[in-house]
């Protein structure tokens, strides 16, 4: 008989965290090397930026924080977790308030060419202005993903749409219709969107997904990231080349009703900020050499004032 596995305690999630950051951390310095190797001297440097210590300075009591730099690249294997971790933050709450959310995948055919991001791209917006969508869908957020299996690069866009039923020539079902008729009527919808989808990346017929999903894992799913700094270091074809797709346009992005605020306010969720673990001060930091400079001898006064306090 199966168990259910027990919830981490403090010390083992920190141990977990620790080895997930030394992974991601061995990936960029890996991938650092591989663009260095491939002549992208530009690209490699954002990833020399990356990782540095440094602290940020309480403005309140003067408390130092020692954190990372980050270069804030969607590439990036350590950034790009704190990117999706935002992204989660940011549109969490607008995704739970969708009346119909149905979730699509639209793919196209694996190419060696890094250009078959854009072809992806510009497909999806071929999409959003056909009747199957500006009839049907309220609006939602798609996201840009990236694989590599040894395949070709394999772009492939993820949306959550507010839709009750995704097709324009197939009739929904009807809660009269027997089993039989219900999964012809799907089987017809998927045919319709799989066509609808695929001429506007001038294939005869793509694959193209929708299903039912909510809850808070198809919105992590769906807000991950662009690319794996795994397949980035597997792959066997050059990799500046998509980076550089990939830091050309948006990868994300809302459309209709989430992009028009036509949900409620409450719907929009503030970044949390950084509390000070001395004072609880929230969001009160500036760059430790900034403040040294500003505030030298105050901050120091402030901090030497706490310690003979405690």
């Amino acid at each position: 008989m199966s168990t259910a596995a027990l919830p981490l305690n403090d010390d083992e999630r920190a141990e977990r965290s620790a080895r997930i950051r030394a992974d991601l951390t061995r990936q960029r310095l890996a991938l650092l090397d591989r663009l260095v190797a491939e002549g992208a001297g530009d690209l490699a440097a954002q990833l020399e930026t990356c990782g540095q210590a440094t602290s940020l300075t309480c403005t309140s009591c003067g408390d130092r924080h020692p954190i990372e730099t980050r270069c804030k690249r969607r590439w990036c294997p350590t950034c790009s977790r704190k990117i999706s971790f935002d992204r989660v933050v940011k549109y969490s709450r607008r995704l739970q308030g969708l009346k119909w959310p149905l979730w699509v995948t639209l793919t196209i055919r694996n190419s060696d060419d890094e250009k078959i991001v854009e072809q992806l791209k510009s497909g999806w917006q071929k999409f959003k202005r056909k009747k199957i969508m500006t009839a049907h869908c309220q609006g939602g957020l798609w996201a840009l993903e990236v694989t590599e299996r040894g395949n070709g690069w394999h772009p492939h866009i993820h949306a959550m749409l507010d839709c009750k039923w995704l097709a324009h020539n197939t009739p929904p079902p009807h809660h009269l219709d027997p089993p039989d008729v219900v999964s012809e009527k799907l089987e017809y919808a998927k045919g319709e969107l799989s066509q609808e989808w695929g001429a506007c990346v001038d294939q005869d017929w793509a694959i193209a997904l929708a299903v039912r999903k909510r809850g808070d894992h198809a919105v992590r799913e769906l807000l991950k990231y662009a690319v794996k700094g795994s397949d980035l270091l597997d792959s066997l074809l050059p990799i500046a080349p998509l980076i550089r797709q990939i830091d050309s346009g948006r990868t994300i992005s809302t459309f209709g009703s989430l992009r028009n605020g036509k949900l409620p306010p409450e719907a929009d969720d503030d970044k949390p900020k950084l509390a000070c673990t001395q004072c609880g001060a929230e969001g009160a930091w500036l760059p430790s050499e900034i403040g040294d400079r500003m505030f030298g001898p105050p901050v120091a006064r402030m901090v030497t004032y706490r310690n003979a306090a405690q």
